[in-house]
């Protein structure tokens, strides 16, 4: 299965704003999951694959997979299989401002919120050490400090029995969130996936350094970042939204 690095990652949207370039296509890509825990908070070195929101979905999806092809990887590596667990009320910061595609990364709140509603429990999975590597880079202390950042985005009756009780035990235990340990991490070849791929390709030019957190620039909307698209509209999307005299 591929894995890919950071540097992999804008090396790829590069190349599918290109693509979008030849097809005279302007698009959106909202990131989650673990390409913003690798991305934004260098908590993995390297992540399977790439999920998000996008749109124009189908025209983008296309043009990934052209990539994909390209590159040498599989085609979805751009994908929205993570879609049903979106909000309406996420939040998000700019990552990448390119000609033809504009790329926002979840923030934190959001991430935490998300990867509790969609928490996987077992050794194969990286939740649990995603959601305690959020908990403390949020800085929160107890678990209603917790559920309050997660009610923000869903009503509390959509997280399983099974998080709920993941969260108190967490707060419960030694109050260590230990950052993942890159030797549990992907495997990632050490010239990366897509670098390697592409390099004979003289039409391409190479990405530059990845940027720190701290040069990521605020959302569109000033200090107040991004919200959500509109995806209400999607059959498959599940947007959950707290009700009235929820906090």
């Amino acid at each position: 299965m591929s894995s890919f690095t950071p540097k992999d990652i804008v090396r790829l949207f590069e190349l599918l704003n290109h693509e979008m370039r030849l097809e005279s296509l302007e698009g959106e890509v909202y990131l989650v999951g673990g390409a913003v825990m690798c991305l934004v908070f260098n908590a993995w070195p390297a992540t399977k694959g790439v999920d998000a929101y996008f749109q124009p979905a189908q025209k983008i999806r296309a043009a990934a997979a052209q990539v994909g092809v390209k590159a040498g990887i599989k085609e979805d590596w751009l994908n929205d299989v993570v879609k049903g667990y979106f909000s309406s009320k996420g939040e998000y910061d700019t990552f990448l401002e390119l000609t033809h595609l504009h790329v926002f990364a979840a923030r934190a709140e959001y991430l935490l919120a998300m990867k509790c509603l969609a928490m996987r429990i077992g050794e194969e999975f990286h939740d649990l050490d995603d959601i305690r590597y959020l908990i403390r880079h949020l800085n929160l202390k107890t678990y209603q400090e917790a559920r309050d950042v997660m009610m923000r985005f869903y009503p509390l009756e959509r997280f399983p029995q099974k998080t709920l009780y993941a969260l108190e035990e967490i707060f419960e235990g030694s109050g260590s969130f230990p950052t993942p340990h890159p030797e549990r991490s992907p495997e990632a070849t050490p010239r990366g996936e897509v670098e390697g791929s592409l390099a004979k390709d003289p039409s391409i030019r190479p990405s530059g350094s990845l940027p720190g957190p701290s040069r990521f620039p605020a959302g569109r909307s000033g200090g107040a970042g991004r919200v959500s698209p509109d995806i209400k509209n999607s059959p498959r999307a599940q947007i959950f939204e707290p009700q009235k005299g929820q906090q």
